[in-house]
Order: C-alpha cells, then structure tokens, then sequence
C-alpha cells in the first residue's frame, strides 16, 4: 500500500507539469525549459543527498545503464513533452503522454515477464478510456496540432521504455532511489546544453511568477517526485507503479483550470471519475 501512496503523489503532482509547461513556455524555448529544470533537479538531489553525497557519484559500471535511461526518461522525455505543449496544449499532450501506462504494461510483459492481472488490465484500459473522455475536445481532427500529437505520444513511448528500463535496473542493483534520480538529472544535463545551444531566455523569464513556476517543475516535480517514483519502482512491478500514476491526467484539469482558467467540460469530469475508478480498480489486487 505505501508504493501505491508514492505512486499517487507523484501523479498529483505531475498533473501540474502541463499548464506550468505552457506557461514557462512564454519564457523559454522547449530545449532550454528542459535544460534549466534538469539542472535544478539535480541541484536539489543533491541538497537532499547532504553528508551522503559520496553515495550517489555514479559507478563504472551503471554507466550505460542510467545513460539509457536519462536518455529516455529525462532527455526526450522532457523534450517532446515541452513541443507537446507548444505545438497542441497542455489538455492534448497532457492525454497522449497518458498512454506510457498501457504502454508500460505491455513493455514489461513482453522485455521483463512481469504478469499482469485482470484487474490491472481492466483499471488500465478504464483509466485511458477516461483519459480520452477528458481531452476528446482537443483529439478532433480540425485542432490541427498534429506536430503536438506527435511529440506528446512519442514521449509516452519514450517514458514507458524508461519506466521498465529502470525497474529493471534497481530490481538488480538494489540501488539507493536517490542515487538512480539524481545520476539520471545529472547525465542529462550535457546533452540538453548541447541541444539547447545558443542559449535564448525571454526577459520575462526574470518575473517572479516564472522563476517560482519554474523552481516547482525542476526541484519539486522532477527532483522530488522522481526520488518517490524511484523508490516505488524498486517495491512494485511498472505496470503496478503506473497504474497509479494515471491520476495526472485527472490532476491536470484540475491544475489548468486554476492557472489557465480553462473550464472543464462535462465529460472531462466523467472521464476525470473514470480514471479515479481505474486507479482503485488496478491497486485492489
């Protein structure tokens, strides 16, 4: 039961990542948001490490294994969920990225063997269902965002890779979290600088409002809720971990609603209910 707790608090909180995402985008190009967020997160990894920090300086041979992994999980991720955002909205992106359960379950099944069990199955498939009921607005063909889509689905993908790649990596290593995360932020921060070369910041990314945005999506968001991710992932198989994380989606209404002042419909609340059910459906067994 404490995995399922870990797990849902960091898909409350990763439910403001989207409309955050939008926000900061007036401020910064997709490749720089994702550079100075992973540095923060690593920043902050690395105060919560304190005295310990000689525990979390990578070892010789993690190397290719957490390369892949930030590759996947912090890189790309992190990139094609800010051209997501961009290019459709944070309800589109937020809806396509919220396919990496499924995804994950699948991924699992066929690389790592891990089961999966009727009602895991079922609460997956209901809580896409209602994923799908809450963003169907944005889905229809005349939005023309399909650059968005795109990018939004393919970091789905791109995360559901990492989520196994990593459980499977501390499964073996029985690695601290706080070791595998801050490595993770730490290996990603030369590649975005490459990617993010010339360096552009809008004057408007000084205003208080978008320094404490971007704080909560690189020290609280990333930094602390992938310790928590981690941690979960060493106790419980992916698609378990996963199944609990499907209450962003639900979460993102709610967090667009408060900082975009974007009213949900009333069939974003049904499907907002559908993945509540979905949640307790796939954590009942």
């Amino acid at each position: 039961m404490k995995v399922s707790y870990l797990a849902l608090i960091v898909g409350v909180l990763w439910g403001s990542v989207y409309p955050i995402t939008a926000l900061e985008l007036k401020s910064y190009t997709p490749y720089n948001l994702a550079l100075v967020r992973n540095i923060l997160a690593t920043l902050t990894i690395l105060a919560i490490s304190g005295p310990s920090v000689g525990e979390v300086l990578l070892k010789r041979d993690h190397f290719k294994k957490i390369l892949l992994a930030s590759l996947l999980g912090m890189v790309a991720w992190s990139i094609l969920v800010n051209f997501g955002v961009e290019y459709s909205s944070s309800n589109e992106a937020s809806f396509l990225n919220a396919t990496y359960p499924l995804l994950t379950a699948i991924i699992a099944w066929m690389l790592l063997r891990e089961p999966l069990n009727k009602s895991e199955i079922f609460g997956l498939v209901l809580g896409l269902v209602g994923a799908f009921l809450i963003f169907n607005e944005g889905m229809q063909p005349a939005s023309g965002h399909l650059l968005g889509q795109i990018a939004a689905l393919c970091a789905g993908l791109s995360f559901a890779l990492y989520l196994v790649i990593s459980r499977k990596f501390v499964v073996d290593t029985k690695v601290n979290p706080a070791y595998l995360t801050f490595n993770l932020y730490l290996l990603s921060v030369p590649m975005l600088f490459v990617l993010s070369f010339p360096l552009h910041v809008s004057p408007s990314a000084w205003d208080t409002n978008s320094i404490l945005g971007l704080i909560w999506l690189g020290c609280i968001v990333s930094g602390g809720s992938y310790v928590l991710l981690n941690r979960a992932l060493l106790h419980a198989p992916a698609a378990t971990v996963t199944s609990s994380l499907m209450i962003s989606p639900f979460m993102t209404v709610i967090t667009t609603f408060i900082l975009l002042a974007q009213l949900p419909t009333i069939a974003q609340i049904i499907g907002g209910a559908l993945i509540a059910v979905g949640v307790i459906i796939a954590q009942s067994h």
